[in-house]
């Protein structure tokens, strides 16, 4: 395993309250760091597949200024849920962030992304 879960507390529910046609009730964005010990390039690839893998459709990569670190932005194929991956191997970090209209979905999609191998 590449990444190491450093912070389980990290969960971090942002936002006014959501409409009543929200499901939970809110929006809440989820976001957790890891340790990360592989390549940029191993990052990245294995992000694409963790994503993928659950339904979520890369749809864009932005590298950092110093070509060290990249963001890759996705958008689930059936539910209205965004998820980006962040990889900084040389600060030796990673990052996953889950958000959506309905808590419970995006809860299910960072616990699932989590349990992959990227």
């Amino acid at each position: 395993m590449k990444h190491q879960l450093v912070c389980i507390g990290c969960i971090a529910v942002i936002g006014a309250v959501a409409s009543p046609s929200s499901l939970a009730g809110f929006n809440a964005p989820y976001v957790w760091a890891y340790r990360y010990g592989g390549t940029l390039d191993e990052c990245i690839a294995g992000a694409k597949k963790a994503l993928q893998d659950n339904g979520f459709k890369v749809s864009e990569v932005v590298y950092g200024e110093s070509k060290k670190s990249a963001v890759l932005y996705s958008e689930h194929t059936d539910k209205a849920l965004g998820a980006s991956i962040g990889c900084d191997p040389s600060e030796g970090r990673t990052s996953l962030a889950v958000s959506g209209m309905n808590d419970t979905q995006a809860w299910e999609a960072m616990k699932s992304i989590e349990k992959s191998d990227w």
